[in-house]
């Protein structure tokens, strides 16, 4: 109940500041998208189609007095066909981002205060880059969501806190504080400290941040005595993002860092590290006279491939091989396929009975193979794109269930 006092005062907060400060608002940008899901019911024993529905809206407002309020928001349905499309039908809600920004000189720097409730440009989007850059996207396709403005996080700024950042004007770079409180790993109110650091050179962008969570307690979970403030456990976390080239001539994009590191100095400090909570990816590009491919080996928590465009298993490599060269008057046409080989395993230690294929290993099984081919159109005011998901390993034991059909629209506003 705390937590979700804090998290609406906070946006309550937020709307009564932009209430006094509305008639200074000078600009608006934003983006409205929706995508749809559709796959045969995996209960039925016949091709039985369901649709889900993704949907979100971001905008940003700037005010006369160099301050920035953006908010993004989600909603994702269950089968909108079960009941009837014109039905009532079960979806889940989501704030992903309200925050408050001013910007201020001081001494040749540029600063940015910032107060934020949600996940606040975090480590494995481009965003916070982009922001402070103005560099072209450089996130890989293999970890876009279709759902909003962010991917899936390496390291996630999710909760209610703040941000201070500097940016020197005669450099290409920007470095700060974040502090947030939010309840990742314990039910108790977890204070986070993070520290950033970014860069956006010629052929280089980097983004790299590290820090901590320290459950707040008022007990010692040793001696069982009540104290007035209790730190006997931390969760370490950082991660950082990388690319070396640009799109035009190719290059190596790379995410890494680790998650929830917990480090326990009750009885003797020790750490408790598990390879599950590792994020990888490591991705070349290669940009050829006709066609362009990226090749991509990644392993990611469990947890954050819930919502990607068609990754099904934490653990694999993929090819993607597309043209995005074919312009239509101001419009551009993109052309491709992903050819993926995946394994639903914890860690890399798993993959080593692969390898051993004989009658006493029971762990071995050949990975899912799946061919996606798509399109995508991308206009002055709107992106369009569907993926056809076709499940190769499976086709022949369990055709009705792996075939996916699946088709978003993005509008600019």
């Amino acid at each position: 109940m705390k937590k979700i006092l804090i998290h609406y005062s906070f946006i309550l907060s937020v709307f009564l500041l932009t209430c006094f400060t509305a008639n200074a608002v000078t600009s608006f940008s934003g983006k409205v998208g929706i995508k749809a899901d559709t796959l045969s019911d995996s209960e039925s024993n016949y091709f039985d189609p369901i649709m889900k529905l993704q949907g979100f809206f971001s905008g940003q407002f700037d005010f006369s007095n160099n301050t920035t309020i953006r908010t993004e928001v989600s909603v994702i349905t269950q089968d909108i066909l079960e009941g009837g499309i014109a039905e009532d039908t079960d979806a889940k809600f989501k704030v992903d981002e309200l925050s408050i920004t001013k910007q201020f000189m001081l001494g040749g720097f540029s600063n940015y205060f910032s107060l934020f409730s949600g996940t606040y440009e975090p480590i494995g989007s481009d965003i916070f880059l982009r922001r402070h850059f103005g560099i072209e996207e450089i996130d890989s396709v293999l970890t876009q969501t279709w759902l909003g403005l962010k991917n899936s996080t390496l390291l996630p700024f999710d909760g209610t806190g703040g941000s201070y950042i500097i940016q020197p004007d005669a450099l290409p770079i920007a470095t700060g504080l974040y502090i947030y409180v939010n309840h990742r790993n314990t039910d108790d109110s977890e204070l986070n400290l993070d520290l950033r650091f970014g860069g956006a050179f010629n052929n280089f962008c980097i983004d790299i941040a590290g820090g901590f969570g320290a459950p707040l307690k008022s007990e010692n979970t040793e001696t069982q005595q009540e104290n007035f403030l209790t730190v006997d456990e931390l969760y370490l976390h950082g991660g950082t993002e990388l690319f070396i080239g640009n799109k035009y001539s190719g290059g190596l994009f790379a995410e890494i860092g680790i998650q929830d590191l917990k480090f326990t100095r009750n009885g003797g400090s020790k750490f408790d590290y598990s390879s599950e909570n590792l994020y990888l990816l490591i991705e070349p590009r290669f940009v050829e006279k006709y066609y362009k491919m990226n090749i991509s080996f990644y392993s990611f928590p469990k947890e954050t491939i819930e919502h990607l465009s068609f990754i099904d298993n934490n653990m694999g490599f993929d090819v993607n091989l597309f043209n995005d060269m074919l312009h239509i008057k101001s419009n551009t046409l993109t052309f491709g396929s992903h050819f993926t080989a995946s394994w639903d395993r914890n860690s890399f230690s798993d993959l080593k009975s692969f390898f051993k294929n004989d009658e006493e290993n029971d762990d071995f099984h050949y990975p899912d193979f799946k061919i996606s081919p798509y399109i995508v159109l991308n206009t002055p005011t709107a992106i369009i794109k569907t993926m056809l998901e076709l499940i190769t390993s499976d086709f022949s034991k369990n055709a009705k269930d792996s075939v996916r059909f699946n088709a978003s629209y993005q509008q600019f506003l």
